[in-house]
Parts: C-alpha cells; sequence; structure tokens
C-alpha cells in the first residue's frame, strides 16, 4: 500500500545574483506503508529540499505530496497531518529548545496534540527507555548530551504522536560508525514494531544499502535512478549511479 505520494515536485530558489536555482526538478516516488526507503545523492542533489516539501517546510512552485490518498494542500500542514508525518534533523541540539530540558520537549509535542500532562510525562519516560536512554536524561538541556543521545531523544519525541511516516534527513552524518549503526538498529526495531514508513535520506551509500529495502538516487534535482537496493547497487544503470558507487564501492 503507497502510504505517501509525491509527483512532479519542483522548487527553485533565488541565489541573489538575478537567477534562480533549481533545487528541486520534477521528482516523483512513493513510499509504502512499513518501508525503509532510501534516498542518495550529493551534497547539494535536492535531497533535503525534497524532505523540506515532503514534510510540509517548504511550498512547492509545482507538484503535490499525498498522504493516505488525501493531496496536502498547504505548508505548514494542518496538526493532524503532523499526527502522521514526523521529521528527524540532521543537527538533533538545533531542533530542541536549547532552554528547555529533553523531557519537556517531548512532554510538550504531546501535550499539543491533546495528552493530559500527567500521561504525557509519563509515556515520556516510556518513549526515552525504547529510544534506549537512561530516565535522568530527561532533566538535561540539549546540549548536555551527546550529540547520539540527542538523536536517539529526537526519535523518541517523533513517535511520541505514533506517526506513521518518519522522514530522516541525513540524521547519521555527524555521528561515528557505531553510533550510526545504534540509530539504524533503533529505526528498523521502530519500523517493525509500529509499522512505521521511514524515508531514509543519506549521503552514506553503505548505511542505505545495509537498510533500505529500495532506494532512490538524485542528481542535480532529479531522481535519476530508483529500484530495489541490491539491483541499483549491483547493476547500475545511470551514469551518475554508476559514478556515485565508483567512488564508494567496487561496481
Amino acid at each position: 500500500m503507497k502510504i505517501l505520494k509525491a509527483t512532479m515536485l519542483e522548487k527553485s530558489f533565488y541565489n541573489g545574483a538575478g537567477n534562480y536555482i533549481h533545487a528541486v526538478n520534477g521528482v516523483s516516488f512513493f513510499l509504502e506503508q512499513g518501508e525503509f526507503l532510501g534516498l542518495v545523492g550529493e551534497s547539494g542533489c535536492g535531497k533535503s529540499t525534497v524532505a523540506g516539501l515532503v514534510a510540509g517546510l517548504l511550498r512547492p512552485d509545482k507538484g503535490k505530496v499525498i498522504l493516505d490518498e488525501r493531496e496536502l494542500q498547504t505548508a505548514p500542514y494542518p496538526k493532524s497531518v503532523y499526527r502522521k508525518l514526523q521529521m528527524v534533523f540532521q543537527n538533533p541540539q538545533d531542533s530542541f529548545d536549547p532552554h528547555r530540558t529533553i523531557g519537556s520537549s517531548i512532554i510538550d509535542i504531546q501535550r499539543n496534540f491533546g495528552v493530559n500532562k500527567c500521561d504525557a510525562r509519563k509515556q515520556m519516560y516510556r518513549l526515552l527507555e525504547r529510544a534506549g536512554l537512561k530516565p535522568e536524561l530527561a532533566h538535561r538541556l540539549p546540549h548536555q548530551i551527546s550529540g547520539g543521545e540527542c538523536q536517539r531523544a529526537a526519535i523518541a519525541r517523533a513517535i511520541s504522536v505514533s506517526p506513521k511516516i518518519i522522514i530522516c534527513d541525513e540524521i547519521t552524518s555527524a555521528l561515528d560508525v557505531t553510533v550510526q549503526a545504534q540509530i539504524t538498529e533503533l529505526l528498523q526495531s521502530l519500523r517493525e514494531e509500529m509499522r512505521l514508513s521511514v524515508l531514509f535520506i543519506s549521503h552514506d551509500l553503505a548505511l542505505v544499502q545495509g537498510n533500505c529495502s529500495r532506494v532512490l538516487v538524485m542528481y542535480n534535482g532529479k531522481i535519476v535512478e530508483e529500484g530495489p537496493v541490491r539491483e541499483v547497487m549491483t547493476q547500475p544503470k545511470d551514469s551518475y549511479t554508476k559514478l556515485l558507487l565508483s567512488s564508494v564501492f567496487t561496481v
């Protein structure tokens, strides 16, 4: 079942020199329920812009985003959409209020969706535990914990509203290899447990190969190749995909 569809998305930005940069140009893809979908490409290819368009952080110039067969009309989306769709960012410390404790931030999002304060507090501790964090971290500020712990806390916050989809935008890029593996293992277990769909945006081809069932390859604002990970990684068809893989793997 296709839970999310993006159709012919386009987004341009004015560069200040009288020109527009086409960050996303005719991007279409779908995300199946329970799927771990990879989106790869070099820096500047438009991956994060796609994430912003799908998450309702940016308005597309053209194209549609369809969630559960319903076209999403505005950005930012109404609250009902964010109950189904959450995003985890590359720099988790920047996504938290620096003056609020980790626990308070996780409580706040639940309160915004109508959970009473007592239940939200109890659930906050359960979420931290589910994300592999100790309860005392609830009382710390974002800058007082490690990058890996903060990313786990960001995932705990994202799943606090029981979404159907999580968009992960380069969430492991600032972490060491061991912590990267721990974060992707957490996402995989949550995917299985909650039937989550994950759009996993990364420049790390090894992580995508090890975790995703299907992959989209992006270059210069366009999807140039897509398919099952094993097929794309071992038998790439597009010249850019071949170049990208040759820089990391022996194809």
